[in-house]
């Protein structure tokens, strides 16, 4: 019965997908020695069950669904979901770094940017050129 539960109410959280997955199977597979065997479907609804709110695009996909998934076929898409947002937050994380130094060098990151647009606006080309003459 202990196993069940736990099976139940094991969330993901701050794990991995790999730690949380294997922990799930590692209940599931416990379970199979005590001659409770785990149904695909239930499987895959203990896992879904498990998914915070980063995950509900998935889940209702997933959940909603004609088609049947097997357990490695959500497996391999819940890996490759979490690799999107890892990218995702990578980017946020880069936008929120960049935005934070401009704000951080104030008056320098504005006095830099004005020479590299006037070396912009003359082509690259070294020399005292205007760059309002357009060339």
């Amino acid at each position: 019965m202990h196993l069940k539960f736990q099976l139940q109410t094991l969330k993901k959280l701050s794990s991995t997908m790999t730690e949380y997955l294997l922990k799930k199977k590692s209940i599931i597979d416990a379970l199979a020695y005590t001659i409770y065997i785990v149904a695909e479907d239930d499987k895959i609804m203990y896992v879904l069950n498990g998914l915070g709110a980063e995950y509900d695009s998935f889940v209702i996909h997933v959940t909603s669904m004609h088609d049947y998934y097997t357990m490695h076929e959500v497996t391999s898409l819940l890996l490759t979901h979490e690799a999107r947002l890892e990218q995702h937050s990578q980017v946020i994380n880069l936008n929120v770094n960049l935005a934070t130094n401009k704000k951080g060098n104030g008056n320098n990151q504005q006095g830099s940017s004005k020479g590299q647009s006037q070396n912009w606006n003359n082509g690259g080309r070294n020399g005292n050129q205007n760059p309002d003459s357009g060339l």
